[in-house]
């Protein structure tokens, strides 16, 4: 079937209008959708036309019959980096060649509003110089292209005139130039020649642009029309934004080919159509593996209705589209035609945008608009050139808006340069994914807000990106079709939802890998992802670990030889489609509006019941009959906000511990279930009797984290078949199982809104002291206290209650990335200098990169009457590096401390003593012995209780300030295990602390 023919237009194909997003069918009731909206199939989002009941001659947008001229040629239209659309034209002589000559300069008009309206016309100076200039008789710009620095930079062909006897004037093409404008369009710089020096025989027309990644490329040909072999196409490339361009190559176009397109297709190759004056029915192309470095031989693709001056879009709602004249002889010519094509390669037949019965119009230009504006919806727009005399030579401006709706209307964000780049087309390099929600009805479209601002910059992952991923496995000899699957990895397809928003139904994917020429029995493993549809960094993980097993690695190959990797990477695909926001009416049931019609909020908690989501049903019903109901390990791949967990049901297993022994500062979680989770319900009878299930859970913007992650998780398992254990960390004991540990006696969580009215600030020196809302658990009220590098400090007072002497645990959070060459900087410490009233204190020694606990007996910190452990842990980790780190220590007076060195002051030969001290950090015992040592030169049986506050940010004798985040402090009057610890390192104190009578909150 044409999914873009004459039949497609007709009203009575808008049955579902009014189901559909709302400013969709604000168009259907003002009659402005009826026969322009197209409901294709194979996936591809419909869209509608803008004026529509095509044929019609569109939007006017420049009205030069008022004043007597025309805009023949130089069509261009550019957003700019600030979201601004740019619309170029020219205005030339109505007189010269009746209107179709070159006598004039380009203009431009701005829109700031997505479209809805534009600014007067300007004047492109540069332009109107080069007409009033004694050398050249024009300059008009064919193409504008927004550079990754955000400028500006428009190319225009130059025009040369001269008598041409009865005829009157007449011009000749001449080399090219660009203007450049560094102010989103304000002023622009004057001309400079692409390439000094080249003859019109080697650079004059230009016929195409592109920017990609990082680079901005242009097609030119020469001026020599019919001079054959001896002018073919060029390529020239910037790589500076646009303050050079050099030639790249050369395409196999000889010049009897001119006027030209260009585009990316679906597998990264470039593609460059030109124009056969004698095969109009035939539209010729080359295609480009190496960035245009060398080029195919020349194809050919037909197109039904004909095709001259050809304008080729970006992908777009998934799809091309393509428009030009429709030929300028045979059947129905000079109309403006638009095809549209999934591939980029086959078009459909074709339908009229305008259809009248004149001559020399139909030149045409498009861009997509709205990518660099969250507030706009992202759209085609095509601007052409329509006659408004017989002779069709003087022309108006006219524009058509293409609008799209169903599971996203926008080109997924990138993440930027990485390996992906070249192989797929939906890497784009700009921030943010827009979606379509709705609501408000001014704003159809807006970027992913994923639960706050801080979300917003997770590069996204979207359906059409999994069935981009899932096609490109299909030749690999290691994927292949489960028993619920069928050639095209397809194990059945979502309901998708008829009201609004509209959502097609979306093919759910089953496949497994494995080398399926070794036999016996081999681990069996589920890979499940897109349980909730806005967690895009888990869909990058598991995209990032399929690959590492399909890779030639030999550690992969070794994988697929022991084990079968089950695969289902998008269980929610409605949900993954609508990608929703916080501002959807559907966020609550994870996008997917299925779900909210049966009344639950969360994917992820309907794995128990049938019925609730059709696509839980049938991925359930495939892992059951594709594993035989047994699996050794399920892997439910998630992405939260904020950090990186491992959840396990089930404990630790020999998986978890060497994945903990790669990675020991992993965030570990144990034995959490909810039979309503997909791994609680496959580690049951019912489900996959699943012997370990997990939940990866990864957030992270970095592109090389979230590709590491995923690679690692193969990595471990790797380890696991191959019998490889590893040894804990040098520097580190082994982590212990995560115990609960009783209520602190004191607790700060630094609630900034705790303070009396009008105080504003944490306790004590309130100079370089101030509350953040940047938090390691992010809550409504919640706060951190900073420290900025002047002297500040907090002071939390002297609770009575921490007034023991024999055992004691401290533990808080800390978040720095500061550096110094030398010092003892303060992070915690009770002390007051004056007095001896010191109790302990735990500072960084910025020289030796080691930690430092302090301890007394007496308040004095003189030589023989302290304990000091110094814990090195520089260069083997750095503790201040940005991210969140959970310091602790605990000290019990009742336990001999066999590491101790003997005590210099008084017995030389005695070793030890009572007083037993230990450092973790991120929950893990940092060893000693292993460059770290322990000086006991006075007996620490019990600690001092001084009269002396506890301070942030300072110490004993401390002269150099500390910079920084610090939250959620706790005191136990207790020496806590290593599993409390640890437990401590992964959980906010709020999960202990309530209720707790006189706990302190600041």
């Amino acid at each position: 079937m044409n999914r873009l023919s004459d039949s497609t237009f007709r009203p009575k194909t808008i049955a579902i209008a009014a189901n559909l997003p709302r400013w969709i069918s604000r168009f259907a009731a003002f009659g402005l959708l009826g026969a322009a909206a197209v409901l294709p199939t194979h996936g591809a989002a419909p869209f509608a036309i803008e004026p529509p009941d095509i044929p019609n001659r569109g939007i006017l947008f420049v009205d030069h019959e008022a004043t007597g001229r025309s805009g023949h040629g130089g069509h261009a239209i550019v957003e700019a980096a600030n979201g601004n659309i740019l619309a170029f034209y020219s205005n030339v002589s109505g007189e010269s060649l009746g209107g179709h000559g070159i006598s004039g300069w380009t203009e431009y008009k701005i829109s700031g509003d997505g479209g809805t309206t534009w600014s007067e016309a300007r004047v492109l100076e540069p332009s109107r110089r080069i007409r009033e200039g004694d050398e050249h008789h024009s300059a008009l710009v064919d193409e504008v292209m927004t550079a990754p620095d955000g400028s500006l930079v428009a190319i225009a062909t130059r025009y040369q005139g001269y008598w041409n006897g009865g005829f009157g004037m007449s011009w000749r093409r001449s080399t090219p130039v660009f203007f450049r404008s560094f102010d989103h369009g304000e002023t622009w710089t004057e001309a400079r020649e692409i390439h000094p020096g080249a003859g019109v025989d080697q650079i004059a027309t230009l016929r195409a642009s592109l920017v990609r990644e990082g680079e901005l490329l242009v097609l030119f040909n020469s001026g020599a029309r019919g001079a054959g072999e001896n002018n073919p196409h060029r390529l020239y490339v910037s790589t500076d934004n646009g303050e050079t361009f050099r030639e790249r190559s050369t395409l196999p176009f000889d010049s009897e080919r001119w006027y030209g397109a260009m585009t990316v297709l679906p597998d990264g190759q470039l593609v460059v159509y030109t124009y056969h004056e004698s095969d109009e029915h035939n539209i010729h192309y080359a295609t480009s593996a190496d960035a245009g470095r060398t080029w195919s031989e020349v194809n050919t693709t037909h197109l039904a209705k004909r095709i001259r001056n050809p304008q080729l879009s970006e992908r777009i709602f998934g799809r091309y589209f393509l428009h030009g004249r429709s030929g300028h002889g045979g059947d129905d010519p000079r109309h403006l035609v638009l095809y549209t094509s999934e591939d980029g390669l086959n078009w459909d037949e074709g339908v009229f945008l305008n259809r009248g019965e004149r001559d020399l119009d139909s030149y045409s230009t498009n861009a997509i608009v709205g990518r660099r504006d969250p507030d706009h919806p992202e759209r085609l727009l095509i601007q052409a050139s329509i006659a408004y005399d017989p002779t069709g030579r003087k022309v108006n401006i006219h524009h058509w808006w293409i609008e799209g709706f169903g599971e996203t209307t926008a080109e997924p964000v990138s993440l930027l340069d990485q390996a992906w780049t070249g192989k797929y087309d939906w890497i784009r390099d700009f921030r943010y994914q827009r979606i379509m929600t709705g609501a408000p009805e001014s704003t159809p479209q807006r970027r992913i807000a994923l639960g706050g601002a801080e979300r917003s910059h997770y590069p996204a992952y979207t359906m059409r990106m999994k069935g981009d991923h899932v096609r490109s496995l299909l030749d690999s000899p290691w994927v292949i079709s489960t028993a619920s699957a069928d050639e095209n990895l397809i194990i059945g397809q979502s309901r998708g939802w008829e009201a609004n928003p509209y959502i097609f139904p979306q093919p759910i994917y089953g496949y497994k890998i494995t080398d399926p020429e070794t036999d016996g029995d081999k681990l069996s493993v589920v890979l499940a992802g897109g349980n909730h549809g806005r967690e895009h960094p888990a869909c990058w993980a598991l995209h990032a670990m399929v690959d590492f097993l399909v890779s030639d690695d030999p550690r992969a190959a070794a994988l697929r030889r022991k084990a079968v990797f089950y695969v289902y990477p998008a269980v929610n695909p409605d949900g993954k489609s609508l990608l929703w926001s916080r501002e959807d009416p559907f966020h609550h049931a994870d996008g997917s509006p299925e779900l909210a019609a049966a009344g639950h909020r969360n994917h992820n908690r309907i794995w128990h019941t049938d019925g609730l989501s059709a696509s839980a049903d049938i991925v359930k019903a495939a892992m059951k009959r594709d594993t035989d109901g047994r699996v050794d390990y399920l892997f439910d791949f998630h992405g939260v906000p904020h950090t990186t967990f491992f959840f396990t049901s089930g404990g630790t297993s020999p998986y978890s511990d060497i994945l903990l022994g790669m990675e020991p500062s992993l965030n570990l979680r144990q034995g959490a279930h909810n039979e309503a989770w997909l791994r609680s319900w496959a580690m049951s009878p019912e489900g996959l009797n699943a012997t370990h299930a997990y939940t990866p859970e990864v957030a992270n913007p970095n592109k090389e984290y979230l590709f590491m992650r995923g690679k690692q998780f193969a990595l471990a398992l790797y380890k696991l078949v191959s019998g490889i254990r590893p040894k804990p960390a040098p520097w580190t004991v082994a982590p212990a199982e995560m115990t609960m540990p009783p209520k602190p006696a004191a607790a700060w969580l630094f609630k900034g809104n705790a303070r009396p009215a009008g105080e504003g600030m944490p306790p004590g020196n309130p100079n370089g002291v101030s509350w953040s809302r940047t938090t390691r658990f992010a809550h409504p009220d919640n706060r951190s206290v900073r420290l900025d590098k002047t002297g500040g400090q907090v002071d939390l007072g002297q609770p009575s209650r921490l007034d023991a002497t024999e055992q004691l645990t401290v533990a808080f959070w800390v978040k720095s990335d500061f550096s110094a060459d030398s010092g003892e900087i303060p992070v915690l410490a009770r002390s007051r200098a004056s007095g001896n009233q010191r109790s302990w204190a735990l500072t960084f020694d910025a020289e030796s990169g080691e930690l430092l606990l302090t301890l007394s007996s007496d308040g004095s910190y003189g030589w023989d009457r302290i304990k000091r452990m110094r814990t090195a842990v520089w260069p083997l980790q750095t503790i201040f590096d940005g991210r969140w780190r959970h310091l602790a220590f605990t000290f019990d007076g009742s336990v001999r401390d066999p590491d101790a060195e003997p005590d210099r002051s008084t017995t030389p030969e005695r070793v030890g003593g009572p007083g037993a001290a230990r450092i973790f950090l991120d929950g893990i015992e940092l060893r000693k012995g292993a460059g770290s040592h322990v000086f006991a030169n006075g007996s620490v049986e019990s600690l001092h209780v001084p009269d002396a506050p506890i301070l942030l940010g300072s110490g004993p004798e401390a002269e150099f300030p500390f910079e920084g985040l610090v939250d959620e402090l706790g005191i136990w009057t207790t020496a806590l295990t290593a599993g409390e610890i640890h437990w401590l390192a992964h959980h906010s104190l709020r999960e202990i602390t309530r209720p707790l009578p006189g706990v302190v909150y600041p």
